[in-house]
């Protein structure tokens, strides 16, 4: 069986690769008109559902910001936040990012066929528990293909949720999610930075989301897709192409805008089976 991409011997090597579970994709199906759909129009109405709850907006306020700088103000010096700026194709934005964890998040995101659009430091909840007011600045904030909106905390790993000030913290930016019917969900670097093949095919992957396919790739894809009924294999993406490096250049670029859908968790073969999904040509 050959392979599509050269995997390090460590991670074919069963006996030497961690087996970890991975982050599930969000795709549960897709939302009826998800293209006329954003994630500022989605938080806007719940947060509108939101206000008229008085008995809920007494202890809470909530504050979003969708620009690049999100709610919080981010520095770039040693002596706070190590900060990088990351270019999102999904989003048509550049995004920040707080340390090597949120990166490789954000490129989870570009991959993930679920995620409409995502946001990193959107929202600001401000909770009062007990007698004293806390805030919680939510690490991404997502839009998934199935309608529902996520809270995701990013933290090196579950340890680093045990503070009991910190955890007291989440809890009840929680429950407020729970109120507003958004999922709040961690999830841990340890885990996106594991030896798997999944988070090695996102590294690939993402590293070509803004390739520009040409327009007779473009066409030839098309005509791919309508003559396989959508249903297809990787070695049949790669005979249109003009060699391997392109093909693998197209299959990571069709990933991440969403045309192509494939079992990233197991090696790539040339005979692995993929669907097509329409709006081929449209460029960046």
């Amino acid at each position: 069986m050959s392979e599509f991409f050269d995997y390090p011997r460590a991670l074919l090597n069963r006996e030497n690769r961690a087996e970890y579970s991975q982050i599930p994709p969000s795709h549960l199906g897709f939302l009826p008109g998800c293209q006329t759909t954003n994630l500022s129009s989605n938080l806007a109405q719940k947060l509108d559902d939101f206000a008229q709850a008085a008995a809920v907006n007494r202890n809470c306020k909530i504050t979003v910001n969708l620009d690049r700088d999100g709610t919080r103000q981010v520095f770039t010096g040693r002596r706070y936040w190590q900060t990088s700026i990351f270019p999102s194709r999904k989003c048509g934005k550049s995004i920040v990012c707080e340390g090597q964890n949120e990166l490789l998040f954000a490129a989870q995101c570009e991959v993930d066929i679920g995620v409409i659009e995502y946001a990193s430091q959107a929202i600001l909840f401000e909770t009062r528990v007990g007698s004293k007011w806390t805030k919680y600045h939510s690490d991404f904030c997502r839009l998934r293909a199935d309608g529902a909106i996520e809270i995701i905390e990013v933290k090196p790993d579950a340890s680093h949720l045990d503070r009991p000030d910190y955890r007291e913290k989440l809890e009840a930016a929680g429950e407020i999610c729970a109120e507003l019917g958004w999922m709040f969900t961690p999830v841990f670097g340890v885990d996106l930075q594991k030896r798997t093949f999944h988070n090695f095919h996102v590294n690939w992957a993402h590293r070509y989301r803004f390739y520009l396919i040409p327009d007779w790739l473009s066409l030839a894809v098309e005509r791919l897709a309508d003559a396989c009924g959508g249903h297809s294999t990787v070695q049949d993406l790669k005979a249109i192409c003009s060699g391997l490096e392109q093909a693998r250049a197209l299959l990571c670029a069709l990933i991440c805008r969403g045309n192509v859908h494939l079992d990233l968790s197991q090696p790539i073969s040339l005979n692995a089976p993929i669907a097509l999904i329409g709006g081929y040509n449209h460029g960046l």
